[in-house]
């Protein structure tokens, strides 16, 4: 996931909306911006806007905006969540005039509604003698409502793979910010196979196993459950979560350990792989898996 502060405008040119607000513009209609993490620590996560997706609104707007902010909050945009903002007064569904924020309107598409059949397929059976499997996805953006897994990997304990593909998506057809961190392309995954080929294998895998190992388990789940997948009654395990537990520091205001990048928690034990690569990926994460399992940890 990208850095606030290290992403090209910044400040200048990225900013949040109530950052652009304060500048009396707002973002265009239909504009979704991008999430990054807002500060290196990677504990909150903003939407941001370059300048040429908001744009100078009357000062009407403005005020019906900021009342929406004070009397709603804003909760933070519920930190994952993507949301874009326009006046009712032009929208056909809508009555009433204030500001309000609502998800991308694309909820209903054809091929969402695609995607939730593909999700109703049955698992096929795996043969897994670990009863531990090690998850890692590549997605084209960090949204999951609206963004789409683009590569998913999953390795048993002994490392061994069960399945490692690219996969095409339904409805994304670009992922440029995503792509300058995977380097997976449109053209890459054009004849890969789509997710209700890959969904029965998913499903089998994370059945045939009590363990399920992430690191960083929160937008792999919310994608993954998107497609069916069923983590219930499952030891789910964020090896994310434990390393930085044991090696990174206290944040007294999140009131939580700072999480370390997997490939610094890699080359603490001396392991170098190719980051952002789903499989490189589920093999690092493996590696940490298991030294934290020496270290006593992480008990099975």
């Amino acid at each position: 996931m990208h850095i606030a502060n290290k992403m090209e405008g910044y400040p200048d040119d990225f900013k949040t909306i109530r950052q652009w607000s304060k500048e009396g513009m707002l973002p265009k209609k239909g504009i979704e911006g991008t999430i990054c993490w807002s500060n290196s620590y990677c504990q909150i996560k903003s939407v941001y806007y370059r300048r040429d997706e908001v744009e100078q609104v009357s000062k009407d707007k403005l005020r019906e905006f900021r009342r929406f902010c004070k009397e709603n909050k804003l909760k933070k945009e519920k930190s994952r969540n993507n949301y874009v903002w326009w006046s009712n007064k032009d929208d056909e569904p809508y009555k009433s005039e204030e500001i309000i924020y609502i998800p991308d309107k694309r909820d209903d598409a054809y091929e969402k509604r695609l995607l939730r059949e593909a999700s109703k397929l049955n698992a096929n059976r795996i043969k897994n003698e670990t009863k531990l499997i090690v998850i890692d996805i590549e997605s084209t953006g960090l949204n999951p409502d609206n963004d789409e897994i683009i590569q998913i990997s999953i390795i048993n304990g002994n490392g061994n793979i069960i399945l490692n593909s690219l996969v095409k998506p339904y409805w994304n057809t670009s992922w440029v910010l995503a792509s300058n961190v995977n380097h997976i392309t449109t053209e890459m995954v054009k004849n890969a196979p789509s997710p209700d080929k890959l969904i029965p294998i998913v499903k089998g895998s994370v059945e045939s196993a009590a363990s399920i190992v992430f690191y960083g388990k929160t937008l792999d789940m919310d994608l993954l459950s998107r497609w069916g997948v069923d983590f219930n009654n499952k030891n789910i395990i964020d090896v994310a979560e434990i390393y930085a537990k044991k090696y990174s520091t206290w944040d007294k205001y999140f009131k939580q350990y700072r999480l370390k990048k997997l490939k610094d928690a890699a080359k603490h034990y001396g392991y170098s792989f190719k980051e952002h690569d789903s499989l490189e990926d589920a093999k690092a994460t493996l590696f940490v898996f298991n030294k934290l399992i020496y270290e006593g940890e992480i008990i099975i």
